[in-house]
């Protein structure tokens, strides 16, 4: 199995490896109880099983349902449901909506609703 290369000067704090590795146990009793993903799952209720995973963790706080949500997605990046599934690299102006970190979108929107300037 490929080893993962850490990129240099990134601090440890941005990855978890325990997070990975749970998603790899979870990935291997899958593959004993099972059988294959590829042979055995549904590629298209994947996208579904990382909504409903998601709502769980939302619901009940279990953030094993969060590598259960991750491990899905792996599964639709593996076997796409999509027949137009592709990869293509993005910059953060394509996601800044969704990936901002500091909450600027929603300081934005916020002070759109509160009529506020500066945002």
């Amino acid at each position: 199995m490929p080893e993962l290369k850490w990129a240099d000067g990134v601090p440890e704090t941005e990855f978890s490896v325990p997070f990975v590795q749970g998603m790899m146990n979870r990935m291997a009793a899958s593959y004993y109880k099972y059988g294959s993903v590829q042979a055995n799952f549904p590629s298209a209720r994947a996208v579904e099983q990382v909504r409903a995973r998601l709502q769980k963790y939302l619901d009940t706080g279990n953030t094993e349902f969060l590598m259960d949500a991750a491990n899905f997605a792996m599964i639709e990046y593996l076997y796409p449901y999509r027949p137009d599934a592709h990869f293509r690299a993005t910059d953060s102006a394509e996601t800044k909506e969704m990936s901002d970190p500091r909450g600027h979108q929603v300081n934005k929107i916020r002070d759109r609703l509160y009529h506020r300037e500066g945002g």
